[in-house]
Protein backbone atom coordinates (compact mmCIF):
# COMPACT_ATOMS: atom_id res chain seq x y z
CA UNK A 1 0.00 0.00 0.00
CA UNK A 2 1.30 3.88 -1.11
CA UNK A 3 2.13 6.02 1.72
CA UNK A 4 -0.76 8.22 0.13
CA UNK A 5 -3.18 5.17 0.53
CA UNK A 6 -2.11 4.67 3.80
CA UNK A 7 -2.69 8.17 4.86
CA UNK A 8 -5.97 8.25 3.26
CA UNK A 9 -7.25 5.32 4.60
CA UNK A 10 -5.99 6.84 8.22
CA UNK A 11 -7.93 9.91 7.73
CA UNK A 12 -11.00 7.82 6.95
CA UNK A 13 -10.73 5.45 10.03
CA UNK A 14 -10.28 8.60 11.98
CA UNK A 15 -13.39 10.53 10.72
CA UNK A 16 -15.69 7.65 12.74
CA UNK A 17 -14.18 8.12 15.88
CA UNK A 18 -16.14 9.02 19.03
CA UNK A 19 -14.94 12.06 20.78
CA UNK A 20 -14.13 13.69 23.98
CA UNK A 21 -14.98 17.36 24.28
CA UNK A 22 -12.24 19.29 26.28
CA UNK A 23 -11.24 23.04 26.30
CA UNK A 24 -8.26 24.02 24.95
CA UNK A 25 -5.54 26.21 25.23
CA UNK A 26 -6.95 29.74 24.57
CA UNK A 27 -10.74 30.64 24.53
CA UNK A 28 -11.37 27.98 21.30
CA UNK A 29 -12.92 24.99 21.96
CA UNK A 30 -11.51 21.49 20.61
CA UNK A 31 -12.69 17.75 20.32
CA UNK A 32 -10.16 15.24 21.25
CA UNK A 33 -10.27 12.09 19.00
CA UNK A 34 -8.86 8.85 19.97
CA UNK A 35 -8.23 5.95 17.90
CA UNK A 36 -7.08 2.32 18.06
CA UNK A 37 -6.37 0.31 15.22
CA UNK A 38 -3.58 -1.93 13.59
CA UNK A 39 -3.36 0.52 10.20
CA UNK A 40 -2.92 3.80 12.34
CA UNK A 41 0.61 3.87 13.57
CA UNK A 42 0.79 7.78 14.59
CA UNK A 43 3.20 7.65 17.00
CA UNK A 44 5.84 4.56 16.84
CA UNK A 45 4.84 2.46 19.47
CA UNK A 46 1.80 4.56 20.62
CA UNK A 47 -1.28 2.26 20.74
CA UNK A 48 -3.06 5.16 20.16
CA UNK A 49 -3.03 8.99 18.43
CA UNK A 50 -5.24 11.90 19.08
CA UNK A 51 -5.99 14.41 16.75
CA UNK A 52 -7.37 17.76 17.69
CA UNK A 53 -10.04 19.29 15.79
CA UNK A 54 -12.30 22.95 16.47
CA UNK A 55 -15.60 22.78 17.98
CA UNK A 56 -17.36 25.36 15.72
CA UNK A 57 -20.48 27.37 17.56
CA UNK A 58 -23.99 27.78 15.57
CA UNK A 59 -27.30 28.45 16.28
CA UNK A 60 -30.75 26.83 16.25
CA UNK A 61 -32.97 29.57 14.87
CA UNK A 62 -36.55 28.59 16.31
CA UNK A 63 -35.07 28.10 20.18
CA UNK A 64 -32.19 30.65 20.21
CA UNK A 65 -29.93 27.78 21.44
CA UNK A 66 -26.31 27.66 20.85
CA UNK A 67 -24.92 25.12 19.35
CA UNK A 68 -21.28 23.15 19.56
CA UNK A 69 -20.42 21.05 16.19
CA UNK A 70 -17.48 19.09 14.47
CA UNK A 71 -17.40 19.60 10.73
CA UNK A 72 -15.47 16.47 9.36
CA UNK A 73 -16.57 16.12 6.00
CA UNK A 74 -17.47 18.63 2.85
CA UNK A 75 -18.64 17.92 -0.86
CA UNK A 76 -16.50 20.82 -1.70
CA UNK A 77 -12.83 20.98 -1.57
CA UNK A 78 -11.78 24.75 -0.98
CA UNK A 79 -14.64 24.90 1.69
CA UNK A 80 -13.21 21.54 3.59
CA UNK A 81 -9.39 22.96 3.63
CA UNK A 82 -11.22 25.98 4.95
CA UNK A 83 -12.48 24.07 7.95
CA UNK A 84 -9.52 21.45 8.36
CA UNK A 85 -12.12 18.98 6.50
CA UNK A 86 -11.96 16.12 4.70
CA UNK A 87 -13.30 16.60 1.29
CA UNK A 88 -15.64 14.02 0.49
CA UNK A 89 -17.40 14.45 -3.33
CA UNK A 90 -19.99 12.46 -2.65
CA UNK A 91 -21.73 14.57 -0.27
CA UNK A 92 -23.29 16.12 -2.61
CA UNK A 93 -24.88 13.14 -3.87
CA UNK A 94 -26.87 12.89 -0.52
CA UNK A 95 -30.66 12.39 -1.23
CA UNK A 96 -32.30 15.86 0.28
CA UNK A 97 -34.13 13.60 2.56
CA UNK A 98 -31.13 12.81 4.24
CA UNK A 99 -30.40 16.17 4.11
CA UNK A 100 -31.02 19.81 6.27
CA UNK A 101 -31.15 23.11 5.17
CA UNK A 102 -28.73 25.36 6.95
CA UNK A 103 -26.95 28.92 6.77
CA UNK A 104 -23.26 29.67 6.68
CA UNK A 105 -23.48 33.66 6.43
CA UNK A 106 -20.82 36.09 7.24
CA UNK A 107 -19.10 33.37 9.46
CA UNK A 108 -22.10 32.09 11.37
CA UNK A 109 -23.89 29.24 11.71
CA UNK A 110 -27.69 28.86 11.89
CA UNK A 111 -29.54 25.05 11.84
CA UNK A 112 -33.49 24.58 11.60
CA UNK A 113 -33.22 21.24 13.96
CA UNK A 114 -31.58 20.04 16.96
CA UNK A 115 -31.17 15.90 17.25
CA UNK A 116 -33.79 15.94 20.24
CA UNK A 117 -33.33 14.84 23.81
CA UNK A 118 -30.92 12.39 25.36
CA UNK A 119 -31.42 10.25 28.05
CA UNK A 120 -31.63 12.05 31.37
CA UNK A 121 -33.05 11.74 34.87
CA UNK A 122 -36.60 12.87 36.33
CA UNK A 123 -37.20 14.57 39.69
CA UNK A 124 -37.32 11.12 41.18
CA UNK A 125 -34.21 9.93 40.23
CA UNK A 126 -35.36 7.76 37.43
CA UNK A 127 -33.84 7.33 33.83
CA UNK A 128 -35.81 9.18 31.13
CA UNK A 129 -34.99 7.15 27.72
CA UNK A 130 -33.41 9.13 24.46
CA UNK A 131 -36.56 11.22 22.60
CA UNK A 132 -34.58 11.72 19.04
CA UNK A 133 -36.20 13.63 16.80
CA UNK A 134 -36.52 12.65 12.55
CA UNK A 135 -36.45 15.67 10.94
CA UNK A 136 -32.66 16.27 12.50
CA UNK A 137 -29.79 14.91 10.76
CA UNK A 138 -25.75 15.59 10.61
CA UNK A 139 -26.28 16.65 7.11
CA UNK A 140 -26.30 20.00 6.09
CA UNK A 141 -26.74 21.91 2.47
CA UNK A 142 -25.55 25.47 2.27
CA UNK A 143 -25.16 27.90 -0.37
CA UNK A 144 -21.43 29.34 -0.24
CA UNK A 145 -19.73 31.33 -2.46
CA UNK A 146 -22.14 30.62 -5.41
CA UNK A 147 -21.92 26.88 -4.83
CA UNK A 148 -23.85 23.97 -2.86
CA UNK A 149 -21.99 22.82 0.16
CA UNK A 150 -22.85 19.55 2.21
CA UNK A 151 -21.33 19.27 5.32
CA UNK A 152 -21.25 16.60 7.81
CA UNK A 153 -21.58 18.40 11.06
CA UNK A 154 -22.49 16.34 13.97
CA UNK A 155 -23.82 18.22 17.11
CA UNK A 156 -21.79 17.25 19.98
CA UNK A 157 -23.71 19.78 22.23
CA UNK A 158 -27.08 21.86 22.07
CA UNK A 159 -29.09 23.75 24.66
CA UNK A 160 -28.57 24.65 28.27
CA UNK A 161 -30.50 21.94 30.01
CA UNK A 162 -30.36 18.77 30.81
CA UNK A 163 -31.29 16.18 28.16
Amino acid sequence: MTVAKQRLRTSSVLLVLAGLVSPASGDSLQIERHETASTVNLVPGALRGTIMQPLLTGTIASTGQQVLFVLTDASDQEFAEMFGAICADSLAQAADEAVEAAIFESGTWTFFEDPGRVARFDAGGNVLPPVTNPDYSPLKRIDWNGKTVTVNAPFVKWGDGPG
